[in-house]
């Protein structure tokens, strides 16, 4: 079906699409997902989220879940991430008995309190990131599993870690979207773009936007060609000697050199680099001195290249602040907040729900506090 997702989205015959929640890093501490982009959905139709989460009441090993709080935890951050998207839910017993208890159900109670009082609310993103996708990309490239985890599952998860909210949407949303808020986009998969169209787009950005991009953007455009990569982004790319284990090293001098080297091993698929001419700042360079990420000005704004499909959290992050992005929380917790609300649920420790007044007084903070704490996991509400 996602390979017909846009069919789908414009045809009369649909009003809601129904999927698991993502399996993957969706345990305590870890950002949790969805296996589509449902804020795209949204705009046309109703994503309906199927919360599975294996609870600390689960009698298998997939239990993610060992105590109540932990479960919690996870109740909750699934709860923020619809709430945010615009997505609907519900809560689905796969093992029968793993939402069997008084405290659980207490739960969802106050959950539902929660959802009455601001879900009827007109819902505005606050995010400053956008993560671009494209599932037309699907039918140009040739089936690598290692490369589709990097780029479409582990960078997403690196990504709601930086501590701010992002948005998902596809690439063909962009051409009706308003997009003047975000500082940072971020283009996942787009290597088939065609040069008209992208500076259509562009021009709808605003100017200090940054453009981070991945791989080979717009490598497919009237034909295939590397040099479509520099049209599209103003770097030029080059091919690189295949390697089964791929190492990144942070250049000196630059922003990200108090980081970590980022070792990739497995890597099965083809690999390029930047050429140092037109000239490029490099912030991550191969073993071999061969640039992996750089950025230059092209086209008076600012572009940033990952020639590899996997950026950590701690590089991100700084690329995120460099952009202006506001921080809502230190990196690696993930925020899923909106006008109506701002939740932060870090990778340790306890999380914070915080509901926004609709209409805040003339001097007064836009949101109430009530707080209430359980041995690892607290919560501020609004009620």
């Amino acid at each position: 079906m996602f390979l017909f997702l846009n069919g789908v989205l414009i045809s009369p015959y649909f009003d809601f699409i129904a999927a698991p929640k993502s399996y993957y890093r969706s345990g305590p501490g870890e950002p949790g997902g969805v296996l589509a982009p449902a804020q795209s959905v949204n705009l046309k139709k109703l994503w309906l989220d199927e919360l599975d989460n294996r609870t600390h009441l689960c009698k298998t090993a997939e239990k993610q879940c060992r105590t109540f709080s932990e479960t919690r935890t996870v109740m909750w951050r699934e709860f923020a991430k619809n709430l945010a998207a615009g997505s609907g839910f519900w809560w689905m017993d796969l093992g029968g008995g793993w939402f069997d208890s008084p405290e659980i159900l207490s739960e969802v109670q106050e959950i539902e309190k929660i959802f009455r009082t601001i879900g009827p609310q007109p819902r505005r993103s606050v995010s400053e990131i956008l993560l671009v996708v494209d599932e037309e990309a699907l039918f140009y490239t040739t089936e690598n599993r290692r490369f589709h985890h990097l780029l479409m599952r582990d960078l997403i998860r690196e990504f709601q870690h930086c501590g701010a909210p992002i948005d998902i949407f596809r690439l063909t949303d962009l051409k009706t979207m308003d997009l003047t808020r975000y500082k940072l986009i971020c283009c996942l998969n787009t290597f088939v773009l065609k040069t008209e169209a992208w500076l259509e787009i562009q021009a709808r950005l605003s100017p200090k936007t940054k453009i981070l991009w991945f791989y080979t953007p717009g490598i497919l455009a009237e034909a295939f060609a590397l040099d479509n990569v520099e049209r599209c982004s103003g770097f030029k790319i080059k091919e690189r000697t295949p390697s089964p284990r791929v190492e990144m090293v942070p250049s000196p001098g630059e922003i990200l050199q108090n980081t970590a080297r980022l070792s990739i091993e497995d890597v099965s698929f083809p690999l390029v680099e930047i050429c140092r001419t037109p000239p490029v700042r490099s912030w991550l360079e191969y073993a071999d001195g061969g640039v992996a990420l750089g950025q230059t000005t092209y086209r008076n704004r600012i572009h940033i290249l990952s020639t590899f499909p996997l950026l950590r959290t701690e590089h991100l992050r700084i690329i995120a602040e460099q952009a202006g992005v506001s921080m809502y929380a230190d990196a690696y917790s993930t925020v899923y907040a909106d006008n109506r609300f701002t939740a932060i649920f870090p990778r340790t420790g306890s999380y914070t729900f915080l509901v926004k007044e609709e209409n805040p007084q003339p001097g007064k903070a836009g949101t109430k506090r009530g707080k209430r704490n359980a041995p690892g996991a607290g919560i501020n509400l609004a009620l």
